[in-house]
């Protein structure tokens, strides 16, 4: 783990200082006078330097000089800093912000403060290279998931459809052939690469709502009557609704390429001048990855058999398409096509449906009945038309179908399972006598034959997953997308499609260890971690916020915006954070107070970052929420303490004036203000004759008398050993001073008297009025300063 901490200032006395500070963490310091010399350790020592502390003079607001080089070479190596200075400077600080510093300090410093949060941005860095991990684990997930979801789609495409498998290897082809073409001449349409390699991809499920058509229309060898093309066309808006919906409810869906799917399925038989179908669309309002997916598949129609016409030639087919036989499509388009059609036919000719090599083997069947063999004959052909074709199939994809008996015997395998298995027919009859169960792995045998008794009477497809002992004794774990049938005789067995998720599994198995490792590291620091989900406003917390707070945090956005746990006065900084990040705003940081389950406010640091999808919008928030209560706290004792008379605890002179500066400068015309200066008369008699001690007392109650007068809103200050002033913003009238100016001359008539002391205790008063005219500190304080001279006489 890096322990290194590089202390740049030009200052030897201050390098020795700081690290004198640090020294109980036992952090190894590196030291640099300037610029070039820090640079050059933070490049040397490269992910060994922990943080940076920059010491910046009075005198060296030039920051550029100073430190530019250094600051942004260790924001871009992502090595946390701050800086300490000796002036407060909204300059510097935004300087220091923008070179990617994460916090600043003003000195003089308090030592544990220092070190405190040093400790914060150097575990806010871990935290975040650890959410850095988790992130790019999820995104490359959002990827690897996708595969075996295609693949079983597109299965249950072929399944359904008495289209070859082969078909949806030439609709990538032709569509990635096609598309490439488009965006040479064309690239006003913004298609990259990446996107051209999506909406291949995504083309070969533009039938996919074909499998929601009765299969007495899809494969209907004569002319469709009316009704049944109604019907038909119906497969693009259902092909639409199968892919939204998985895209809704799949968590680790490519988004992109749900929605280039969608619009493909949706759009594919739009035409150019409107006649097309479900919607009408004209012209480019029909996105133009549908329109080409619309030309390929006009084009693979034509060119290949069909249950119900014969293919035509290539020429012939490329001729109907330009002279608009088969709908009107984009001039753009058929130019392109025009340039690339000699390249289809070397795609049409190597991905034929017919290949001269293809294999006549029948799949293997085994011992049926006789209803089950006239049954299967027909689906051994389609099978072997689809399961086996290295198209379409991938050695990821498997079906069988098994008895529901004790031993789930076999009654049918497509190619696609002895590849995922690695035996033949006659290992698995000789090893397994056909029975399927054997080849489960036996702790999950249980478990398995369970499950299909729970779904046996079920009517729609269940998921089943589990492991299987392939050749070599490897194991295979599948996801098995099963259904429970009755043949004729009344036999029950089950149909399956099998999906090799062995990596998925594998790949889980890493993030789980990966997010061990992230919750030892969350666990061992007092940072809460959150994941907010903005389209489904759902929030989940880590288990550091119950131990911190006591209960469990609302569910959602909604809810988390009217948390009556939030601080009233930084309820808008939750609503600025939720608001920015789900309109696009990538990194936000607000400090707020959370209160515990006994009402206890704590403040924490809330830093969250945004992650987009691929087309820019945000769909999740995932951040840290900090423990900077003790620093808060120490930092306010710390102003209290700079800003308080330690006697009193009103202001002091400095803060005072500070703060009536502060209200006459915000004063408007009409607006009217009052300041008082306050003399206890023959105070140092007080002193001389009852002593400091008492002296101190009297001026004490002396204090909070003239504060109980006044206002939570007027300044109240001690400027002198006996002087007092008081600022009244926003007054009526000259009047209201007046009054409260005779309150100040009663209350000190009993101070001694509450003491048993014989003699009475007096002020004088100076008092002067302050307007949006005349709002000079230093003239009213003169105006007050001769009134009470004039009392004084």
């Amino acid at each position: 783990m890096r322990n290194k901490l590089l202390i740049i200032s030009p200052l030897e006395d201050e390098r020795a200082a700081i690290k004198e500070i640090l020294s109980p963490d036992k952090w190894t310091a590196l030291e640099a006078a300037n610029s070039g010399e820090a640079l050059s350790v933070v490049k040397s020592e490269g992910e060994g330097v922990t943080a940076v502390i920059f010491a910046v003079a009075a005198d060296e607001i030039d920051f550029f000089t100073f430190a530019k080089d250094a600051a942004r070479y260790a924001a871009s190596a992502k090595i946390p800093a701050m800086v300490i200075a000796d002036k407060d400077s909204v300059e510097l600080k935004l300087m220091a912000f923008d070179f990617g510093i994460c916090d600043v300090m003003i000195k003089p410093i308090a030592a544990d403060i220092l070190r405190q949060r040093i400790k914060n941005i150097t575990d806010a860095s871990r935290s975040r290279e650890a959410l850095g991990n988790i992130i790019r684990l999820q995104k490359r997930e959002f990827h690897r998931y996708k595969q075996p979801i295609l693949d079983g789609l597109r299965s249950m495409m072929e399944y359904n459809n008495l289209e070859s498998g082969r078909h949806i290897k030439r609709m990538q082809l032709f569509t990635q052939t096609l598309l490439e073409e488009v965006v040479r001449r064309y690239p006003e349409y913004g298609i990259d690469d990446n996107h051209i390699l999506l909406i291949a991809e995504a083309a070969s499920l533009h039938d996919i709502g074909k499998s929601a058509v009765p299969e007495t229309i899809l494969n209907k060898p004569g002319p469709l009557t009316a009704q049944e093309f109604d019907i038909m066309k119906t497969h693009a808006q259902q092909g639409y609704e199968i892919l939204e919906n998985l895209n809704k409810n799949a968590e680790n869906c490519d988004r992109l390429f749900m929605r280039y799917a969608m619009d493909i399925c949706l759009y594919h038989h739009e035409r150019w001048d409107g006649r097309g179908y479900p919607k009408g669309l004209t012209g480019d309002t029909i996105p133009i990855h549908a329109q080409t997916v619309g030309l390929v598949d006009c084009y693979d129609a034509l060119t290949n058999d069909r249950i119900y016409r014969k293919a035509i030639s290539h020429g012939d087919a490329c001729t109907m398409i330009i002279d608009g036989k088969c709908g009107a499509f984009s001039p753009r388009l058929l130019a392109c096509f025009k340039n690339v059609k000699n390249t289809f036919l070397e795609l049409s000719e190597a991905y034929s449906d017919n290949p001269s090599a293809a294999s006549t083997a029948e799949p293997p069947v085994y011992g049926l009945r006789p209803a089950v063999k006239r049954e299967m004959a027909q689906e051994a052909k389609l099978f072997d038309d689809r399961g086996c074709d290295n198209g379409a199939a991938s050695n990821f994809i498997g079906v069988n179908r098994y008895l529901d008996d004790a031993n789930l015997t076999l009654i049918y395998t497509g190619c696609g399972f002895f590849d995922l298995f690695k035996y033949t027919k006659e290992e698995i009859a000789s090893r397994f006598h056909n029975h399927y169960l054997e080849m489960i792995y036996p702790p999950d045998r249980q478990r398995l034959l369970s499950s299909l008794k729970k779904y046996v009477a079920a009517d729609s497809p269940f998921e089943l997953v589990y492991r299987v002992m392939a050749k070599g004794g490897t194991l295979v774990w599948v996801l098995d997308k099963t259904v429970s049938l009755v043949d004729g005789d009344g036999v029950r067995y089950y149909s399956s499609l099998l999906i090799d998720i062995t990596k998925i599994k594998e790949r889980e198995e890493i993030l789980l260890r990966s997010l061990e490792r992230y919750k030892i590291i969350i666990d061992q620091s007092n940072d809460i971690i959150f994941e907010w989900d903005i389209m489904s406003d759902e929030f989940f917390i880590s288990p550091n916020w119950y131990k911190k707070y006591d209960y469990q945090p609302a569910g959602s956005g909604v809810k988390i915006k009217e948390n009556p746990r939030v601080h009233p006065d930084d309820v808008q900084a939750v609503r600025r954070i939720l608001d920015a990040m789900s309109t696009g705003t990538a990194y936000m940081e607000e400090e707020l107070r959370i209160a515990d389950n006994l009402g206890n406010y704590h403040w924490g640091r809330v830093r969250a970052t945004a992650l987009f999808d691929e087309m820019g919008n945000p769909f999740r928030v995932i951040g840290v929420i900090m423990d900077i209560d003790s620093d808060r706290r120490q930092t306010y004792e710390l102003r209290i303490k700079a800003e308080r008379d330690s006697l009193t605890k009103l202001y002091n002179k400095n803060t005072g004036r500070e703060q009536v500066e502060r209200h006459l400068q915000t004063m408007v015309p009409g607006d009217m203000g009052a300041m008082f200066i306050i003399d206890v008369d023959n105070f140092k008699h007080i002193n001389d004759s009852y002593g400091h001690m008492f002296g101190d007392a009297v001026l004490s109650k002396l204090a909070e008398n003239i504060s109980s007068i006044f206002r939570s809103s007027d300044v109240v200050s001690r400027i002198g050993g006996d002087e007092f002033m008081v600022f009244m913003p926003h007054i009526p009238n000259a009047a209201t001073a007046y009054s409260h100016a005779e309150q100040i001359l009663n209350a000190f008539g009993g101070i001694l008297h509450e003491n048993m002391y014989s003699r009475n205790l007096s002020c004088s008063i100076g008092v002067a009025i302050a307007t949006s005219e005349e709002n000079d500190f230093q003239s009213l304080f003169s105006h007050a300063d001769q009134a009470l001279y004039q009392a004084k006489r």
